[in-house]
Order: structure tokens, then sequence, then C-alpha cells
């Protein structure tokens, strides 16, 4: 619901493109009030910290080796499979 929300939200004007914003705020909303109704609030919360995770995780600059240093890719780029030549 949330992605065709966005969807429509970027893709319409007007009326439809408000519409399409309520659903979008409403819709995980609606799942945590789900939630809190049976008493398992605390999936919906986990999900959320999950999801702020991986947010926060994906705009951290990586720290990773250098490709043009990594042994291994040196070893793909001499064998020639590096140019897409297989």
């Amino acid at each position: 619901m949330v992605l065709a929300g966005r969807y429509v939200f970027l893709a319409r004007r007007r009326v439809l493109r408000w519409l399409a914003f309520g659903l979008l705020i409403l819709a995980p909303v609606m799942v945590l009030v789900i939630f809190a109704r049976h008493h398992i609030l605390w999936v919906g919360v986990v999900s959320l910290v999950l999801v702020a995770l991986a947010i926060v995780t994906t705009r951290l600059p990586s720290s990773g080796p250098d490709p043009n240093e990594d042994p291994a890719f040196c070893l793909f780029r001499a064998n020639g499979f590096a140019n897409g030549s297989l």
C-alpha cells in the first residue's frame, strides 16, 4: 500500500495526489494500530527500528577495501575478466 501510494503521489496531480499521500501516511499507522489491538505492538516497533537502522547504515561511508588494491580483483583484472570478455 505504501509503494502504491508513493507511486500515485509522484505520478498524479491535484486531488488524487493528496489522496495517495493520505494512503502513504495512513497505511503504516493502521498496521501499528492493528498490532496494538492484538497486543503485538512490539513487532511494529522492532520493524520500525530495523528500518531506521537500515536507513542509517546505507548513508554511512563504506570502509571496505579499495577494489583497485584488492588482490582478488587484481587477479580478476589480470585474467581479462574485468573488461567483460569471458
